[in-house]
């Protein structure tokens, strides 16, 4: 057996576990990607809450529903600017 038959052989033994291997790290890849998007949203859903209570303190409504109403609007300003970023043109 030569050195080329030998590499062959070891490649088709190893080939599965680099697969697996690539997979794993992919989807380690994706889901870390995700933490970091849902991480940068509850920034803004944080920031929301804050200032829809601020709001509501000063207007004389309830500050839970104030920050509430404010934190839905800051997911939904924060899901738009990452989906902004995601489709630009520019990378």
């Amino acid at each position: 057996m030569d050195k080329a038959q030998a590499e062959k052989i070891g490649d088709a033994i190893l080939e599965p576990g680099i697969v697996a291997q690539r997979e794993n790290r992919r989807k380690l890849d994706a889901q870390s990607l995700k933490t970091a998007r849902n991480r940068q949203v509850a920034w803004f859903i944080l920031g929301g809450y804050g200032i829809g209570a601020l709001v509501a303190y000063f207007i004389g409504q309830r500050i839970f529903f104030g920050g509430i109403c404010g934190g839905v609007v800051g997911a939904a300003v924060g899901w738009l600017i990452f989906w902004l970023r995601r489709t630009s043109p520019a990378k």
